[in-house]
């Protein structure tokens, strides 16, 4: 039995068996006692630095696969499994026909832009995937487990070319069992370094509630990055098909609210908005980072409601998420919105390159 340790604000005990799966008493945050099963994938030996992780031959993946994918002249998509030691070609298959994150959307994610082989904001990510997973119910490996998969697949990633790094957690078999935890990796989309050179265009839908209903309604799962991408995907389908970029969901009783992968902000003058999380808007890490540092450029930062007839008028607006990083809005509704004079430092201040 291991010693307790401190995950969140939970203690847990976990203890091994001889097939490397960890058994876990914890509380959660409605103090229930859970009971926890995952397997853990903490290496056995140290990366060198910027490296490919040496795995024993005892594990899934040779240590030379890690180097032949890392060293592959064009990047291919990679994954690494909780449990299944190595990385390993994107198309490999992991997951189960009755994983509830394929049946039902059940689970949830984050993606973080990866730069010189490392994940940008980790930390961040890593904090608002534990309280995603808290209002799903969903009980996650140890916050280091998480930290580690996401170390373990980007260090067979080219530290020259920038990467999208997806972390996933499902709840595993629809029977029951435990969670199914994998990290991805693979190449920026051209689209989505189109749309940090170029901008985009974009038009208001509705999302169907009001801007409070979310925030006390926690069966709609407002702040969560939850698995469940239908709506998300089908609006920037939608915008697509009428020859623009993205969506800017509106609440039904008229504000702008997010976007289905990005979050809002703008300016004013000296001072730069986005929108409050009360709405039920997932907290953009990436918004957040850039609001930390407004005064960098000598601007006052906050949250507030705003109706997009008020955005045309704004001195910039950007739609922000971790991995296309800063996008001009070009154009709302058919109307040509104004390029802003900061949009470059503050691309730089990000560390977006475009």
């Amino acid at each position: 039995m291991g010693a307790p340790s401190r995950a969140g604000d939970r203690w847990i005990t976990p203890s091994r068996n001889h097939t490397g799966t960890v058994h876990e008493t914890r509380k959660n945050v409605r103090n229930k006692t859970l009971s926890v099963s995952y397997t853990s994938t903490a290496p056995t030996a140290a990366a060198a630095p910027g490296g490919p992780l040496a795995y024993p031959a005892s594990m899934d993946a040779p240590p030379e696969a890690a180097t032949e994918l890392r060293h592959s002249p064009e990047p291919r998509p990679l994954v690494a499994v909780l449990g299944r030691r190595g990385v390993l070609s994107a198309d490999t298959p992991i997951l189960r026909a009755d994983d509830l994150g394929v049946l039902r959307g059940d689970g949830v994610f984050e993606t973080m832009d990866v730069r010189a082989g490392a994940p940008w904001l980790l930390d961040e990510h890593l904090t608002r995937m534990v309280s995603s997973a808290e209002s799903s119910d969903l009980d996650l490996p140890p916050r280091k487990a998480l930290a580690d998969l996401a170390a373990q697949t980007c260090a067979a990633w080219d530290p020259a070319v920038e990467g999208a790094l997806r972390l996933v957690c499902t709840r595993g078999p629809e029977r029951g069992g435990p969670v199914t935890c994998y990290a991805t990796v693979g190449p920026i989309p051209p689209t989505t370094l189109r749309a940090r050179r170029e901008g985009i265009r974009v038009a208001t839908a509705t999302l169907g509630f009001a801007a409070d209903v979310r925030s006390r309604s926690p069966w709609l799962l407002g702040g969560v990055k939850s698995l469940s991408y239908a709506v998300n995907m089908a609006s920037q389908r939608w915008a697509v098909g009428q020859g623009l970029d993205d969506v800017l969901w509106l609440s039904s009783d008229g504000y702008a609210l997010e976007a289905p992968t990005s979050t809002l902000v703008w300016l004013s003058g000296t001072e730069l908005w986005t929108v409050p999380t009360t709405t039920g808007i997932l907290p953009g890490t990436t918004a957040r980072y850039l609001l930390d540092h407004a005064a960098d450029f000598g601007w006052q930062a906050g949250t507030k409601l705003v109706r997009p007839e008020e955005l045309t008028s704004a001195d910039g607006v950007w739609l922000t998420s971790s991995v296309r990083g800063l996008a001009p809005v070009r154009a709302l509704d058919g109307r040509e919105l104004t390029w802003s004079e900061h949009t470059r430092a503050v691309r730089e201040l990000l560390g977006y390159p475009i």
